[in-house]
């Protein structure tokens, strides 16, 4: 998996782990919840690193925009090494989440036969 799809689904995940969920699927979704905050705060420091602060909020200045998105880029192109087992649609049931979030989490939620 690349760090890309996780980045990309990362609200999807968030609003999944936020959920209230069965002590099991949170403890097999530990592992991709330590995997998210490293990739966001990887993020965070690179925002850091490239940003200048105006008023409250850091932000990405157009000038350094390109050497930004590069690094980040090369980041998000990585490949993950991360064992999770899939989740069955069944073992959701009670968990809300909109069809755009189920499409997010395609890799990770499989329906049950």
């Amino acid at each position: 998996m690349k760090i890309r799809q996780i980045w990309n689904s990362r609200n999807s995940i968030i609003k999944l782990l936020n959920s209230d969920l069965n002590v099991n699927i949170s403890w097999r979704l530990k592992p991709l919840a330590n995997q998210l905050q490293e990739i966001m705060q990887i993020h965070a420091d690179l925002v850091k690193k490239y940003g200048q602060k105006n008023r409250e909020l850091i932000e990405v200045p157009q000038s350094s925009e390109k050497d930004f998105m590069k690094e980040f880029e090369a980041l998000l192109e990585e490949d993950l090494e991360i064992s999770i087992k899939q989740i069955h649609l069944d073992e959701l049931d009670g968990i809300k989440l909109s069809v755009f979030d189920l499409m997010n989490l395609e890799w990770l939620i499989i329906e049950t036969k």
